[in-house]
This record gives structure tokens, C-alpha cells and sequence, in this order.
């Protein structure tokens, strides 16, 4: 890189964001699956661990629907909806 060069931030799409999020909510929903789901999905899909880290703080930390929960799975945050 010469004087000048400048790295750029990544910008991933929200689709890729909120993908990457579910996998990791319904990875760490599973006691076989949990350890190092952040890690290991942000290795798949190319992102970066610390963002991908930051993106599932967020998405607990405003409260949203776990895609665990949608689907009823043990140790989701929310219990499925009674049909």
C-alpha cells in the first residue's frame, strides 16, 4: 500500500447482516453448536468476527424476536406462538 492508500470500511448488506445473525442465534440455541458459533459462522460466510459479534449484541440488545424463538427452539428467548 503506497502513502495515500486508505483501507476502506467493509459495507455488508443488510440481508448478509441479518442472515449471518440468524445462523448464529439458531447455532448458539444448540448446546452442540454454541461454542464458537460467532467464529465459525463469520469464517463461512467472510466477515469479520468483531462485526459479526457486534451485530448479535445488538439485535439481543434492542429485544428483538429470536429466530430461535420464532421456531419454539430450547433455550430461545422467546416461547413460540400457541396456533
Amino acid at each position: 500500500m503506497g502513502d495515500g492508500d486508505t483501507l476502506l470500511p467493509v459495507k455488508y448488506t443488510d440481508d448478509l447482516g441479518a442472515r449471518a445473525v440468524d445462523l448464529v442465534i439458531y447455532a448458539q440455541a444448540d448446546p452442540e453448536t454454541a461454542n464458537g458459533a460467532i467464529i465459525r459462522v463469520a469464517n463461512q460466510l467472510g466477515l469479520s468476527k468483531q462485526t459479526l459479534r457486534v451485530w448479535v449484541r445488538k439485535h439481543r440488545d434492542i429485544g428483538k424476536a429470536t429466530p430461535a424463538g420464532r421456531v419454539g427452539r430450547p433455550g430461545s428467548e422467546e416461547p413460540a406462538a400457541a396456533g
